[in-house]
């Protein structure tokens, strides 16, 4: 095999593959086969594009087709696509939150055999606080995905989430300076509970629920681009 592929010269005798002599037309008998060693060669000192880029100037392949043929061969060995992680680390982060909250409904089952409590409020209230909830485990996932080390991904989340906490509370009511209102106007687009006034009274608003499913699905996105911008680079 190995004989035959050029990959060790012989020593005595005639080989042909495909009617190419091994000796005297080693590069069109290597064209007639392909082979793979027990170690790969595959050089350390390149990136996957790069080494998938030699092996298509290796095989004559021409140069106006060598990146969709690059790229068809990276979504053979990637079949699962970079958005469909996402949303599936979004969905099952959705899901536990979920149950979580799940869990605090034996409070108000407690409180309602004592005291009257509107379910329909109650449901309100848990969406509303659901939602915001949602999109700051979106932040979380945009932050991650910024991060090598997920402990330091969990600090900067944390440390997002406090700062959207500051600002609500304490920032943006200061803000009062004229050449600050577009500061304090940006800062009150983020998400925070201040949204929640209508849920709290049993009222559900359509335009709080596009709003935080539109900031939720704006973070996935951004999320999906910063992995990609980071694959490529990174060949």
């Amino acid at each position: 095999m190995n004989v035959l592929t050029g990959y060790l010269a012989m020593s005595s005798g005639q080989a042909w593959v495909a009617g190419y002599d091994v000796q005297k037309e080693p590069m069109a008998a290597r064209k007639q086969t392909g082979y793979l060693p027990e170690q790969p060669p595959l050089y350390p000192d390149m990136t996957v594009r790069e080494y998938l880029r030699y092996c298509t100037e290796l095989k004559g392949v021409r140069r106006e087709k060598r990146k969709s043929e690059i790229e068809r061969v990276i979504e053979l060995t990637a079949p699962v696509r970079i958005a469909h992680v996402v949303l599936g680390k979004m969905v099952a982060a959705a899901v536990m939150l979920l149950l979580a909250m799940g869990l605090t409904v034996l409070f108000p089952a407690v409180i309602s055999q004592y005291a009257q409590i509107s379910a329909a409020q109650m449901a309100a209230v848990y969406l509303g606080y659901y939602l915001l909830d949602l999109s700051m485990l979106s932040v979380g996932l945009l932050v991650s995905s910024l991060c090598v080390n997920q402990v330091t991904a969990a600090v900067l989340t944390l440390g997002v989430n406090v700062f959207l906490y500051l600002s609500e509370h304490y920032i943006v009511p200061q803000l009062n300076a004229t050449y600050l209102h577009a500061v304090r106007q940006a800062l009150r687009w983020l998400p925070s509970s201040q949204r929640l006034g209508d849920f709290a009274g049993g009222i559900i608003s359509l335009s709080d629920v596009v709003y935080y499913l539109a900031f939720t699905g704006l973070m996935v996105f951004l999320t999906c681009c910063v992995i990609e911008a980071r694959r490529v680079a990174k060949g």
